[in-house]
């Protein structure tokens, strides 16, 4: 209940399975508001989802354009751009040296919040 912020880092499985784009990218936002609304001082982060190699890759870009644009104003959008297909052991999953550019994001996005605040 004391929260000041809360990161969802969410849907990357989401892209395997066969619903439509709009409803994952739908599905992701409602959780984001309804962390708002449950939580209303608590600043609301949502992680787009991070790029997987060989498959899915349209999918994700398209999920992703979506929730940046669909996203309210009181939730930010964390980009992971600086993560690429060689950082991944295997198709979808990040090297475990390679998770301080997800949290660095992360921090990035929060520190902003923070500078915005005071």
């Amino acid at each position: 209940k004391n929260a000041k912020h809360i990161f969802i880092h969410i849907g990357t499985n989401d892209i395997e399975k066969p619903n439509n784009i709009d409803k994952i990218s739908h599905d992701l936002i409602n959780i984001g508001k309804t962390l708002q609304k449950q939580y209303p001082n608590t600043k609301i982060y949502l992680s787009e989802i991070p790029i997987r190699k060989y498959f899915y890759g349209k999918r994700r870009i398209e999920i992703n354009k979506l929730l940046r644009k669909s996203l309210p104003e009181s939730i930010e959008y964390i980009s992971h751009d600086n993560v690429s297909q060689d950082m991944l052991y295997d198709k979808k999953h990040i090297k475990r040296e390679c998770i301080r550019l997800i949290v660095k994001n992360m921090k990035d996005s929060l520190r902003r919040a923070l500078v915005q605040y005071f």
